[in-house]
């Protein structure tokens, strides 16, 4: 069982040169584990316990964690994992923004990870979030997986229990909890999607190191991006069934909601809309009178001209995924 209490993000200025301790998230997290791997010089066998330090070479550091998704604890998780974001103010408190999060065509920002166990604290720099799995069924708490990948330098400080850690204020800020999903099937939307699990993978390469150098020095790039969808979805019209088998592209939008609200009609939310899926196979299974049901692997597609509503009015976009959250705490994103 992990003992890890927190894990916190620092935003880097450069990569690998450590946070500046300016853009700073606290995240408080149910599991965690971080690790860096080491590879021995083959040609050198002797005394090898006494001169491990010498002889060893750093591969690489990664790291993993899983925590609820709570709205206040994603604005820089999310810009980190999309790498562009904008806000828009929707409500009468100057707090409450829409962010809107789409995939940055000029790549992600790394950070410093600060891992907090029981009188103790381990850095890792030079992370970039390699893959986000958000994870979620109607009406149960929504979980997110988190893997970084990057630099493998690390570093470890002495922590004492009167130590001020600035969690979120977990009673304020509900974990988020699907509340409505719907799967546009040519004409008709009243496909009532039951769960989803949404894997976002920046594909950040973790073989980027300079000869003569134990670090990786210059941000590993990112490949080809992979979204991919799994979802359930029941419906009771045979005739909605059918144009999801005759078809192999939809539109799936999913919204989360919280039961608080920040202001007056204004409740944490956050949305994931996919203009253009296409699944991958599907099969679906009928009982007397129960609906359709049916689980399909999906993977999101690049669409032009996708129009949505970012907090200000709509606005079109070139992109295969939008993700927009409503919140009150967005002092550690800047756009």
């Amino acid at each position: 069982m992990s003992t890890t209490r927190y894990i916190k993000l620092d935003k880097e200025d450069t990569f690998g040169d450590g946070g500046q301790g300016n853009d700073t998230k606290f995240l408080k997290v149910a599991d965690a584990d971080f690790q860096t791997e080491f590879e021995f010089d083959e040609l050198e066998e002797i005394n090898r316990a006494s001169l491990e330090e010498s002889y060893r070479v750093l591969k690489e550091g990664s790291g993993s964690w899983t925590m609820w998704g709570r709205a206040n604890e994603l604005p820089m998780l999310l810009h980190a994992l999309f790498g562009d974001v904008d806000m828009v103010d929707v409500g009468a408190d100057v707090d409450t923004k829409q962010l809107n999060f789409e995939p940055d065509e000029d790549g992600i920002f790394s950070f410093e990870i600060e891992e907090g166990k029981p009188k103790k604290a381990y850095r890792y720099k030079g992370q970039l979030i390699q893959e986000m799995t958000i994870t979620a069924e109607v009406g149960e708490v929504m979980t997110i997986e988190v893997t970084t990948t990057g630099n493998g330098a690390s570093s470890s400080e002495n922590k004492t229990d009167d130590d001020n850690i600035d969690y979120v204020d977990i009673e304020k800020c509900p974990p988020f909890r699907l509340v409505n999903a719907s799967i546009e099937i040519g004409d008709t939307d009243k496909t009532n999607v039951r769960s989803v699990t949404i894997t976002y993978n920046n594909n950040i390469s973790d073989d980027e190191h300079t000869l003569g150098s134990l670090d990786i020095q210059e941000e590993p790039p990112a490949q080809r991006r992979e979204i991919e969808i799994d979802f359930e979805f029941s419906n009771e019209e045979d005739s909605v069934y059918d144009d999801f088998i005759d078809g192999t592209t939809a539109e799936l939008d999913l919204t989360f909601e919280t039961d608080t609200e920040i202001e007056d009609g204004h409740p944490y939310k956050m949305e994931w809309m996919f203009p253009k899926i296409q699944y991958r196979e599907h099969s679906a299974s009928q009982s007397g009178r129960d609906p359709v049901r049916a689980d399909v692997p999906a993977r999101a597609l690049f669409e032009e001209d996708y129009e949505y509503n970012n907090g200000d009015g709509n606005t079109t976009t070139d992109t295969e995924v939008v993700c927009t959250l409503v919140c009150d705490d967005t002092d550690n994103v800047s756009e």
